[in-house]
């Protein structure tokens, strides 16, 4: 428009030269009206021009502000995914001393890329109202389409981290069960072997030794019963419970033979 600027510059020059030759009165404003029309179309092309180049340099600046937080949506949904994947497969409590604080940062850091997308919409749909583009309702779109993925992936990992608080305060418990019947245990142990170095009966002998499987037998009962008490990690503990059970096993086998040694006495 710049360049061709000079030709309405010499069209309003000759306008005036003419007007001010004309004697004629009509033809004058006929002169003037069409001169101002002219002008009125000109001024109008100009300025829509003006405004595409506006909404271009826009629209360049919405691609380059959309490509960044693409870029970093697309790690934090990478990163989602992984936690999510690892709170899954977590088995101890170790793991989820780890990964529960790590997902808590990464739940903070979707606020930041979610609030920055949400700007980034309201731009794109002020830009689509002024200058309803192809290239801007499909970056609404892109846009919608990301928020829709983040939120999702947001409420999964949000899901996971709730139930792994409680998979994470359930293994905590039974662990303190499982190092105090393993200690019970042991002291069981001891005190077997102590009984038998004290000045008793064999009656008084073989009595606390039944006591004692008697005990035995509650303690068997009450950890077959221990997974309903943690159903969130039930699968988790089987194993540790079946030892504590085979080890009770073996003190009662170990308390038989030796009723059976002093009774033969």
């Amino acid at each position: 428009m710049q360049t061709h600027r000079s030709l309405l510059d010499r069209l309003q020059l000759l306008s005036s030269n003419l007007t001010s030759q004309l004697t004629d009165s009509n033809e004058r404003e006929h002169v003037r009206r069409r001169l101002h029309d002219i002008t009125r179309r000109w001024t109008e092309i100009e300025q829509n021009l003006i405004s595409e180049e506006e909404d271009m340099t826009e629209m360049q600046h919405v691609n380059q502000q959309y490509s960044d937080m693409n870029s970093t949506a697309e790690r934090w949904l990478k990163q989602s995914k992984e936690l999510i994947n690892e709170l899954t497969n977590g088995k101890t409590a170790e793991i989820f001393d780890q990964l529960i604080p790590k997902a808590k940062i990464v739940l903070s850091d979707y606020q930041l890329s979610f609030e920055q997308l949400q700007r980034l919409k309201t731009r794109v749909h002020r830009l689509i109202q002024t200058n309803r583009t192809s290239e801007g309702t499909q970056k609404m779109n892109e846009i919608d389409r990301l928020l829709k993925e983040l939120t999702t992936n947001r409420d999964n990992l949000e899901q996971r981290l709730d139930l792994s608080h409680k998979i994470h305060f359930q293994l905590n418990e039974f662990n303190k069960q499982y190092h105090f019947y393993d200690q019970w245990i042991e002291n069981i142990h001891r005190t077997i072997e102590s009984i038998f170095e004290q000045t008793l009966t064999i009656d008084e002998k073989l009595q606390r030794l039944h006591d004692i499987q008697i005990e035995l037998d509650k303690r068997k009962q009450i950890l077959h019963n221990l997974p309903h008490d943690y159903p969130q990690i039930s699968p988790l503990i089987s194993t540790s419970i079946q030892k504590l059970i085979e080890n009770i096993e073996r003190i009662k086998s170990n308390i038989t033979r030796k009723q059976e040694v002093k009774k033969i006495r």
